[in-house]
C-alpha cells in the first residue's frame, strides 16, 4: 500500500532486473554496476547508471582484526 508515498519525489538505487518496478515506480532511478540488459534499459528510460567500486574485505576496527 502506498500510504501517502510520493513516488514521484521518491529515489531507488538497483543492480538487477528483479529491481525494475521500483525502479519504474520512482522519480530518480539509479542503477548500480548493471549487467549489460540493464544497462541498456536504463539507458532507454533515461535513468541514472553508476560504476561503485566493489569493497575491499570489512575489518572489524572494534575487534583488532
Amino acid at each position: 500500500r502506498d500510504k501517502d508515498v510520493d513516488w514521484e519525489r521518491s529515489y531507488a538505487y538497483a543492480d538487477s532486473m528483479s529491481d525494475v518496478p521500483i525502479l519504474e515506480l520512482v522519480g530518480s532511478a539509479t542503477v548500480i554496476n548493471p549487467n549489460l540488459k540493464l544497462a541498456r534499459l536504463a539507458t532507454l528510460r533515461c535513468w541514472r547508471i553508476e560504476y561503485w567500486k566493489q569493497a575491499g574485505p570489512h575489518r572489524d576496527m572494534r575487534q583488532g582484526n
